[in-house]
């Protein structure tokens, strides 16, 4: 299969376009020269052009068997130019896959517990601040009824390459006031997964994943006052939980709002049911002691 990769030569994209070079012919959207050498050091072959170039960018759709949608734009941005690649797929029974995340399902708890958790297909009251994300999550299925095999990957916080988000966020948190913090008890969940494994999802759902379907890439958990403790141990310093008006202080107002002070917990039943998707690294404390995770994105 020739697959178009859009966002290629980012963090996820970078991941993703490693992972399927081995199996597929893989073309990477790349802006820049610099995008254009990642991505053919990745095994890929860079073509240029950008989201900003709908014309180019459908142009390089159409010369692929299917197209992976990596990056997450600004919502009417992202919304826009999925619309646009859906509607030239048309007809074509050709494969496209979006991905979103599961901030969508995130709950405000400002570090309490929550015991909800959402497979593929739970209802679920959608995050205010990702509405237009849910919305095109719904428009990328609903595809699959006017012949494109459309599907969406949901993934939640990833890992990989020395990179974990919250690990970033709790070191810039040690910077900033020389403790490892976390807002409250600390005791919200935000399922993780490792790139690695979420690469092989994408391939999964290249070979055999169903128009229409969504999956979901539940590759572990742990509270944010244990990710907090095990960067702590790592770098020497106290672990201190915040108020969230301080929590507004150290990282501003997303980062409490979406992430560190939200609930976001996923199962992936119909992953591992229908594609046999099986996560091989789910210890992400491990891999923050072992200095694996310094919260920076290699380049």
């Amino acid at each position: 299969m020739k697959v178009l990769i859009v966002g290629a030569s980012g963090f996820v994209g970078s991941g993703v376009t490693r992972h399927l070079a081995d199996t597929h012919e893989v073309l990477g959207l790349a802006r820049s020269e610099e995008s254009a050498d990642r991505i053919a050091s990745l095994g890929a072959e860079p073509v240029r052009g950008s989201v900003d170039d709908l014309d180019g960018l459908l142009g390089h759709a159409a010369a692929a068997d299917a197209t992976v949608f990596v990056p997450q734009l600004l919502q009417d941005l992202e919304h826009t130019t999925v619309s646009a690649l859906l509607r030239s797929y048309a007809g074509t029974g050709k494969t496209f896959v979006f991905t979103s995340g599961t901030g969508v399902l995130g709950q405000r708890t400002f570090g309490e517990w929550s015991e909800d958790t959402f497979a593929e297909d739970d209802e679920f009251v959608t995050s205010k601040y990702l509405v237009q994300r849910r919305h095109t999550e719904l428009v990328t299925r609903a595809a699959s009824q006017n012949g494109v095999r459309a599907v969406v990957v949901r993934p939640p916080a990833i890992w990989g390459d020395g990179f974990h988000p919250f690990v970033g966020d709790i070191l810039t948190s040690v910077d900033k006031t020389g403790s490892a913090c976390y807002i409250g008890r600390g005791l919200n969940l935000y399922t993780h997964v490792s790139l690695d494994d979420l690469a092989e999802l994408y391939r999964l759902v290249l070979d055999r994943g169903v128009a229409g379907a969504l999956y979901h890439a539940a590759g572990g958990e742990l509270n944010n006052r244990t990710l907090a403790e095990c960067v702590a141990r790592v770098h020497g310093v106290q672990t201190r939980s915040v108020s969230i008006e301080e929590a507004f202080e150290i990282w501003g107002k997303f980062t409490p709002l979406v992430t560190l002070g939200v609930s976001s917990r996923s199962r992936s039943p119909r992953s591992r049911r229908e594609l046999g998707w099986s996560p091989q690294r789910t210890d992400v404390a491990q891999a923050i002691l072992d200095g694996e995770l310094n919260g920076k994105r290699r380049s």
